[in-house]
C-alpha cells in the first residue's frame, strides 16, 4: 500500500503528497508556536472543535502550530481547525491521524522536541519543513500552502539523511530527465567508464512517494544497486517517483489515481528514454522492480513486450489489501501486547481490507474509507493474480527474496515459485538474514532495523550481474 499506511517498502508514513522536495533542515530551530494552538477545544470523536476557529497566522505559524498539535496527539485539532483543500480535507480525520500517529511510533519511538523548521517558496506556494526528533529517528512534517494560505499538501516522513557518498572511480553519472510534459522526472543514468557499450538496468520503485535512491533514513538500495551494477560493467537508470517528483498534482488527481500513473506509465517512458539516447549504447535493456513494481511486472512486462528481460526483488504476488491486514497485527505486537490505539488501528485496517474486497463502480467510498486510495487505485488491481498473469511471459525473469523480510514474506515467494519455478525461463533465489530492502539485519524482523545505516548486501548485485551477463 501507499500513502498513510505502512508502505511495501517502508519508504514513507504518508498523510497526503506534498509539494516541492524535502531539503536539509537547518540546524537552528525557528519553533513558532501560534498561540491558538495552546488551548485545547473539548471535543467528541470526530466533532467539530467549539466555534470550528480555523488557525490563522503566517505559513510558518500555521504548520507550526499543526506540527504541534500532531505531536501533543491533539488529532481532533489537526482534523478541525485549519484550511485544508476540499481533497485534503477528506484525509485529515481523527482515525486517519490516530493511525499515523502509531505508525510513526512503531518506526521512529517518541517524539522528543522539534530540530529546525524551514520554508521553501515554490511559484509562488510555500513549503513548510518542520524536523521533529524522535528516541529513535527523525521525522519531517511537511506543510504545503497554497497562494491563499490554504493546504494543499500535509505529510509526515522519515527525514532523509545527507550523507554524501563518492561516486565509484570506475563509473560515471549523468543527471537526465524524461517523461510527458506534464510530469518531467529527474533521474541519474549511472555508467561504466570503461564501456562504450553496455546492458541498461531501470530500477522502478516500491509503493508510496520515493525518491530516485529510494531512500529509508540513512539507507539508499538504489543507489547501492546502481553504484554496485555500473561497478560491474552495467548501466542504471533510476529516477525520482512520479508521486514524489510531482506531489502536489497528484493530490488533486488522488481519486483516479492507478498504477499505471503511479508507475507503469513512467517505467515505459524511461524505456524509450534509453532507446532513444544516441549517447546510450544499451546492449539490452532489463526492468527491475522492487515490492510493488515486483506485484506490477507482468503488467510492465506487457507494456515493455521487448526488454531484455525483468528482475523482481521482493514482489509480492497476494493482493495488496491481503499485505495490509498482515502487516499492521504484526507491528503492533512487536513488543508482544496490542495497545488501543493499536488495536483501533488494526480495526480501521480491515475495515479497509472488507470495503476493498467487495468494491465495485458502485461503491460510494472515498480516499479516508480506503486507507489514502482511491476507488479507482483498487478497481484497476481488482482480481489481479501477477503469478498467474507472469506465466505468459517469455523473457528471462529473475525473482530475489530476503527471508527476514515481514512486509513481504515467503508466502508470496512460494505463490511465484509455484505458479513459475518450473518455467525454463524463470530463476529464484532467497537469501538467508536479508531483510525487504536486501539489507542484513538480526533478531525479530522489525522497521527499527531500516534506520540503521546499512548496505544492500553484495551477494544480491552479484547476482543480478550475473544472470543479467547470462541473458
Amino acid at each position: 500500500m501507499k500513502r498513510f499506511i505502512i508502505s511495501l517498502t517502508i519508504i514513507a508514513l504518508i498523510l497526503v503528497g506534498c509539494k516541492g522536495s524535502e531539503q536539509q533542515n537547518n540546524e537552528d530551530a525557528q519553533n513558532v508556536i501560534n498561540d491558538e494552538q495552546e488551548t485545547k477545544d473539548d471535543t467528541t470523536d470526530g466533532g467539530q472543535s467549539d466555534n470550528d476557529v480555523l488557525v490563522d497566522g503566517t505559513e510558518e505559524e500555521i504548520a507550526t502550530s499543526l506540527n504541534k498539535a500532531f505531536m501533543d496527539k491533539d488529532f481532533e485539532f489537526v482534523s478541525n481547525n485549519f484550511n485544508y483543500s476540499a481533497q485534503l480535507k477528506q484525509m485529515v480525520n481523527v482515525e486517519m491521524l490516530k493511525s499515523a500517529d502509531s505508525q510513526i511510533n512503531n518506526l521512529a519511538g517518541e517524539f522528543e522536541k522539534v530540530l529546525s523548521t524551514q520554508v521553501v517558496e515554490q511559484d509562488n506556494n510555500k513549503i513548510v519543513i518542520i524536523t521533529n526528533k524522535y528516541s529513535k529517528s527523525n521525522i519531517n512534517c511537511t506543510v504545503s500552502f497554497n497562494k491563499d494560505k490554504v493546504i494543499e499538501g500535509f505529510s509526515l516522513t522519515p527525514a532523509q539523511d545527507v550523507e554524501e557518498v563518492s561516486v565509484p572511480e570506475n563509473v560515471k553519472e549523468i543527471p537526465v530527465e524524461f517523461g510527458e510534459e506534464e510530469y518531467r522526472l529527474p533521474g541519474l543514468l549511472t555508467i561504466p567508464k570503461d564501456k562504450d557499450e553496455y546492458p541498461v538496468v531501470i530500477l522502478v520503485h516500491g509503493s508510496g512517494p520515493n525518491d530516485k535512491d529510494e531512500t529509508v533514513g540513512p539507507n539508499k538500495p538504489f543507489r547501492d544497486i546502481a553504484y554496485g551494477l555500473a561497478s560491474k560493467g552495467i548501466g542504471v537508470l533510476r529516477y525520482d517517483k512520479r508521486v514524489f517528483a510531482h506531489r502536489d498534482k497528484w493530490i488533486s488527481e488522488q481519486e483516479e489515481l492507478t498504477v499505471y500513473d503511479e508507475t507503469i506509465d513512467d517505467v515505459v517512458y524511461a524505456y524509450d528514454y534509453i532507446l532513444d539516447n544516441k549517447d546510450i549504447n544499451a546492449t539490452g535493456v532489463y526492468v527491475l522492480g522492487h515490492s510493488l513494481s515486483g506485484y506490477l511486472m507482468p503488467r510492465i512486462a506487457n507494456e515493455i513486450p521487448d526488454a531484455s528481460g525483468y528482475v523482481v526483488l521482493a514482489g509480492p504476488s497476494r493482493p495488496m489489501e491481503d499485505l495490509l491486514v498482515y502487516q499492521i497485527p504484526y507491528l503492533s505486537n512487536l513488543d508482544g501486547k496490542i495497545t488501543d490505539e493499536e488495536q483501533q488501528q488494526i480495526d480501521y485496517y480491515q475495515s479497509v481490507y472488507d470495503k476493498v474486497k467487495n468494491i465495485d463502480e458502485s461503491s460510494n467510498y472515498t480516499t479516508a474509507d480506503l486507507g489514502g486510495l482511491g476507488k479507482a487505485y483498487y478497481l484497476d488491481l481488482k482480481d489481479y493474480k501477477p503469478a498467474i498473469v507472469a506465466k505468459d511471459i517469455t523473457k528471462p525473469m529473475l525473482f530475489l527474496q530476503g527471508k527476514r523480510d515481514y512486509q513481504v514474506t515467503l508466502e508470496d515467494y512460494n505463490i511465484w515459485k509455484e505458479s513459475l519455478g518450473s518455467k525454463d525461463n524463470v530463476t529464484m533465489k532467497l537469501y538467508d538474514g536479508l531483510n525487504h530492502l536486501f539489507m542484513k539485519g538480526e533478531g525479530t524482523p522489525n522497521p527499527d532495523e531500516y534506520f540503521i545505516p546499512s548496505k544492500v548486501d553484495d551477494k544480491v548485485i552479484e547476482d543480478i550481474s550475473e544472470w543479467i551477463s547470462s541473458n
